[in-house]
């Protein structure tokens, strides 16, 4: 899907009503959600690409809460190593 194309003319409004007609707790879940169709529409594959990439995300996010608390030097590290670890996922440059 395109941002250009008719699809994402209908998904766009569609995912905006529904984000802020379902409850609070689970808007996070469904933007989750909603970016992993959009992504799959384009390409399939990606999915794991993706799924790869959150995942990464997601611990890493934990690691920097868990060591911030400690006040260890480890969260500037997973700050770095994070984005540089999706670019490579993605092919590009670190």
């Amino acid at each position: 899907m395109l941002f250009n194309s008719f699809s994402f003319l209908i998904f766009f409004p569609t995912v905006t009503v529904l984000y802020f007609l379902i409850p609070h707790r689970y808007r996070w879940f469904f933007l989750l959600m909603a970016s992993c169709v959009f992504y799959v529409t384009f390409i399939p594959v990606y999915i794991l690409v993706l799924a790869l990439t959150i995942a990464i995300g997601y611990t890493a996010g934990l690691l920097i809460e868990e060591n911030y608390i400690h006040r260890a030097c480890a969260p500037r590290l997973f700050s770095i190593l994070q984005p540089m670890t999706e670019r490579r996922l993605r092919g590009e440059e670190a």
